[in-house]
This record gives structure tokens, sequence and C-alpha cells, in this order.
């Protein structure tokens, strides 16, 4: 009897999948400057120092051994909302899972929330009307505060 247990125990693990480790790349090392840019929309530059001051925020202890690090969290993140590709097809250009992906996007969305008021800045009450100014002495656009991205947003009616 404690024989067909120990068959058992034996054709049940051997059903059992074996864990698949992949060689994840390195997203600085594995792209050329241009197709950097291309996948991110950002320079190497900036990606490390996004990734410096999220990275306090994204280290969580987990028991998982081989958790995704920050620079592929951050690369994913980019390459996400960069491209507007579905999670699925950013999962298969990194070797992950589409739930991971979304884990990704929120854990790094929630750190560059932290860290916002550093890189946003909304104008002062006195700033509008000197930014109204300097809009049309400069470039003969009328009611204009700013712009993003070179796109001009109508803010008056």
């Amino acid at each position: 009897m404690a024989s067909l247990f120990v068959l058992l125990e034996l054709e049940i693990g051997s059903l059992r999948r074996q864990r698949i480790l992949r060689d994840r790349l390195n997203p600085l090392d594995a792209y050329t400057d241009v197709e950097f840019i291309s996948r991110y929309r950002i320079r190497r530059e900036m990606f490390l120092e996004l990734h410096d001051k999220i990275e306090t925020f994204m280290s969580r202890s987990t028991s998982r051994f081989h958790s995704l690090s920050v620079t592929t969290q951050l690369a994913v993140t980019l390459q996400f909302l960069a491209t507007g590709s579905f999670q699925t097809v950013v999962a298969s250009a990194h070797g992950i899972s589409q739930p991971s992906v979304s884990n990704c996007v929120r854990g790094v969305t929630d750190a560059l929330c932290s860290i916002a008021k550093e890189y946003i800045q909304f104008p002062t009450a006195a700033r509008p009307m000197s930014m109204l100014h300097g809009f049309m002495e400069k470039f003969g656009f009328l009611k204009v505060l700013g712009c993003i991205d070179g796109t001009h947003p109508n803010c008056c009616t």
C-alpha cells in the first residue's frame, strides 16, 4: 500500500509543469539610442533619472524568488504608455505575462505620481498674465497660457 502512494506521488510530481526561468534583457543594454527613444519615448539619461527617483517607491518585499526588477517595471510601463500598445503586446516584448504588465503599470504610475511635483508645476496667480503676454509677444498667439508637447489646447472660450 505504501508503494502505491509513492508511485502516485511520483506520477503527480511528473505531471506538474516545470518552472521556466526566462533571461530578461536589460533595455538599457539591448537597444541603440535611436531604438531606445523609439520604444520608450525617453532618453537613457532621463530613464536612469526616473529609475533612481522611483526606486525607493517601487522596492517592495516579496516572497517571489524572481520578481521583476525596477528597471524592467519602468521599461514595461514606459513602453505601454509611449506606444499605446495592448498589454499583451508589451508582455510579449518583455517576456512576461499580461497581469504582470498591469501590475507594473499600476506600481510605476503610483510611484510617478509621488514625484510628479518635481516635474509638473502649475502657474501661480500672477504668472498667467505674464505667460499670456509672453506668448503674444514671442509667437503672436492670443489667449495662450502654455503648450503641451507642441500642442496648443484651447483653454478659453
